[in-house]
């Protein structure tokens, strides 16, 4: 999560993106440069989602939480989101885990 707060630091233009639903250019450099940062989120989200089963003591519902708001305030993440899944680069669960917070069953996919 650091690299993604030190990304926004460095070029806080992108942020508004992510958490203030700001609309994405229809095509361009810039387009293509906010899907990075979306997919960024993803791999992310995908890496706690992954990891949450070896420590099961840890309050993981904050990082639903998290990725929910997101989920809920960037429209270009759902967009990214829903195209990954649907091409199957993202399992179903980072998808549930971005609607509802939910962090779903690692071992399955679900």
């Amino acid at each position: 999560m650091i690299d993604i707060d030190r990304f926004f630091v460095d070029r806080p233009q992108f942020k508004a993106y992510f958490y203030a639903g700001a609309e994405v250019p229809e095509s361009g450099q810039l387009r293509d440069q906010i899907w990075s940062v979306a997919e960024m989120f993803l791999d992310f989200a995908e890496n706690v989602r992954c990891q949450s089963p070896l420590m099961p003591e840890y309050p993981w519902d904050t990082w639903g939480g998290y990725f929910k708001l997101l989920h809920d305030e960037s429209p270009v993440l759902r967009e990214v989101l829903n195209d990954y899944v649907d091409k199957g680069w993202y399992p179903i669960a980072l998808q549930t885990l971005f609607q509802r917070g939910e962090m779903g069953d690692v071992r399955q996919g679900l």
